[in-house]
C-alpha cells in the first residue's frame, strides 16, 4: 500500500489484519523491532509502527523501483557492472545484518527492492518476516525460506547460523550474472 504523508514523502505500509494477526502477532512484532533496529542504506527502513483494534500498520520507506528483475527487463541492457554493483549492495546489506546478529533467512531476488531503477546502489533487502536474531552460532534450526535460495544445511535439517554465502552466490551467478549473458 503506497501512502502520501502530508509533507508529500511518499511511504509504503505493511498492513496486518485481524485474521492474520490471531497466528502472526509474534512474527509481526519480531520483523518490526529487527528492522528498527538496522540502519543501511541497503536495508528497507521502517519509520513507525502502530495498531488498531484489529489491524497492525507498518510505515515503511517506498521504493518505486519494485524488484531487481523488474528493473533489469525495463533497463533492455544488462551490464557486468550492473550485476557486480548489484552484488556488493547485496553483500553489504548482508555483512552489516550479520554483525548486528541477525539472519535473514529469506534472501531471493523477490526481496531485493529497487529504489530508483537507473541507479544500482539504491538496492534494498527487505522481508525480515523469517529474520531471526542470532545468540550463538548454529543455534537455528527451523526450515523455512524459499526452497530455490535454501542452503544445503537447512533442506538437511542440520542446525545452522547466519547462512548467507550459498544464497548471495545462488542469487548473484544464477540470476544477476546469467541475465548479464542474456542481455550481451
Amino acid at each position: 500500500m503506497r501512502l502520501e504523508k502530508f509533507n508529500g514523502i511518499s511511504y509504503s505500509a505493511k498492513v496486518s489484519n485481524y485474521f492474520q494477526r490471531l497466528k502472526d502477532d509474534a512474527a509481526v512484532l519480531n520483523e518490526v523491532s529487527i528492522l528498527q533496529s538496522l540502519r543501511h542504506p541497503n536495508i528497507l527502513q521502517v519509520h513507525d509502527f502502530f495498531e488498531e483494534k484489529e489491524i497492525f500498520y507498518i510505515p515503511m520507506e517506498y521504493l518505486a523501483g519494485g524488484n531487481i528483475f523488474g528493473m533489469i527487463v525495463q533497463r533492455n541492457q544488462f551490464t557486468e557492472k550492473d550485476a557486480r554493483d548489484l552484488a556488493e549492495c547485496l553483500l553489504d546489506a548482508t555483512k552489516y545484518i550479520h554483525e548486528c546478529d541477525i539472519a535473514h533467512r529469506d534472501l531471493k531476488p523477490q526481496n531485493l527492492l529497487i529504489q530508483d531503477p537507473s541507479d544500482n546502489n539504491t538496492l534494498k533487502v527487505a522481508d525480515f518476516g523469517f529474520a531471526k536474531r542470532v545468540y550463538a552460532p548454529n543455534c537455528l534450526r527451523t526450515r523455512l525460506g524459499t526452497p530455490t535460495y535454501v542452503a544445503p544445511e537447512v533442506l538437511a535439517s542440520k542446525p545452522y547460523g547466519k547462512i548467507i554465502f550459498f544464497v548471495i552466490s545462488r542469487i548473484a551467478f544464477t540470476k544477476l550474472f546469467s541475465l548479464f549473458m542474456t542481455f550481451r
